[in-house]
């Protein structure tokens, strides 16, 4: 185990091969400023972005490609994802979705260090959709 800034470790991170990171070999864990390598990988309960469901409320967009959606909230962009849910029916709508963060971990590590350097973040990500509601037909 070894001392890092945040800034250090979310950089050791990205920098790891995906291949390595799902082998849980390389891609620090930061809890207090201390990187412990492969730790990204144990689930002791205690991560702030656990795979529960979120909640976003707002205004869903189509992207450059066909498949490709974003909903643009207050204080948040995300690119939406989804097996099960229609979200090409409801582009131009207002909405709320549930769904699931990817790449939890990595995300709330980069979120922290936004914030850390803005007073009032873009918070960003994926969101794989599990549910849509309408909450108006419009995003005005």
């Amino acid at each position: 185990m070894r001392n890092l800034t945040r800034q250090d470790c979310l950089a050791e991170a990205i920098g790891g091969s995906p291949n390595e990171q799902s082998k849980g070999g390389v891609g620090p864990h930061c809890i207090s400023g201390v990187c412990e390598p492969g730790s990204h990988r144990r689930s002791s309960g205690r991560e702030r972005y656990s795979k529960t469901t979120r909640y976003v409320t707002g205004c869903l967009q189509q992207g450059n490609d066909a498949n490709q959606y974003y909903l643009i909230a207050e204080n948040s962009k995300w690119h939406l994802k989804s097996d099960n849910v229609r979200l090409e029916d409801h582009v131009g709508h207002k909405v709320k979705v549930a769904g699931v963060v990817s790449n939890q971990p990595f995300h709330g590590m980069k979120e922290d260090l936004k914030a850390e350097v803005n007073k009032k973040p873009t918070e960003t990500g994926v969101l794989t959709v599990t549910n849509l509601e309408i909450v108006s037909d419009s995003c005005n």
